[in-house]
């Protein structure tokens, strides 16, 4: 093969290459998204124990359903009923997906975090007021 199609070659396989990468990510943060959108539903439903089933280890040493239900009922009380989603971003910090879902509230706005591992496992949930 001469030089100019080695070179062609080489570019068309790095363009392939760096729009598989992409899709992969954008498919990868779209199953993210919906993870998230799945537990919020779930905490909307009050089946906490459905969101335990989802916690990593750490988290469920830490964490009971029980604990969960009286943080929600902490949450609500303060912030009124779920109402809606108003967005979604996904980030990846230290080896773990994190998807912030702004929640609209019946009082307040606030932002759900929550951090997946590697194995699609809760490693950190919490609300936080939506700036």
């Amino acid at each position: 093969m001469n030089k100019p199609r080695m070179l062609l070659a080489l570019t068309i396989f790095g363009m392939v290459f760096f729009i598989t990468s992409i899709s992969i990510r954008a498919q990868q943060q779209d199953a993210a998204k919906e993870h998230a959108t799945k537990i919020i539903d779930l905490l909307k439903q009050e089946k906490f124990d459905d969101v335990a089933k989802e916690f990593n280890a750490q988290v469920a040493a830490a964490l009971t359903p029980a604990q969960l239900k009286a943080a929600w009922a902490g949450i609500r009380a303060q912030a009124g009923d779920f109402k809606s989603i108003i967005d979604q971003q996904v980030t990846s910090q230290g080896g773990y997906t994190v998807v912030t879902t702004g929640c609209q509230f019946e009082k307040a706005n606030l932002n759900s975090i929550l951090a997946f591992d590697s194995d699609n496992k809760i490693a950190g949930l919490r609300f936080v007021p939506r700036s």
